[in-house]
């Protein structure tokens, strides 16, 4: 399996158009993993990152939370062992997993 992690020094730099292209134009099995959410939206009660919304709807991942699933937060920080866990349960089955994070 392959892994692209797509950052930037800024947030609305296009990451996120890039990760929908790179995915759609895959050949196999694309996944998306942004561990931190960022600009969030309540959908059927749920409250997740809107980029992680666009590429579980538009990819048919059908899990927008778990894409997405930390909050920053620098008196909890969460371990990388976390954020390791999460990419490894959704890189399962997949050919190429697209990352996306800020710096």
């Amino acid at each position: 399996m392959d892994s692209v992690y797509l950052a930037s020094a800024g947030g609305r730099s296009g990451k996120s158009v890039i990760s929908l292209g790179l995915a759609l134009n895959h050949p196999g099995s694309a996944g998306f993993y942004k561990p931190f959410r960022e600009s969030m939206l309540k959908v059927g009660g749920e409250t997740m990152d809107e980029d992680a919304f666009l590429m579980a709807e538009a990819l048919g991942l059908g899990e927008g939370g778990k894409i997405s699933p930390f909050v920053y937060d620098p008196f909890e920080p969460v371990s990388i062992g976390e954020i390791a866990a999460v990419y490894e349960e959704l890189s399962i089955g997949k050919d190429l997993m697209i990352i996306e994070g800020n710096k």
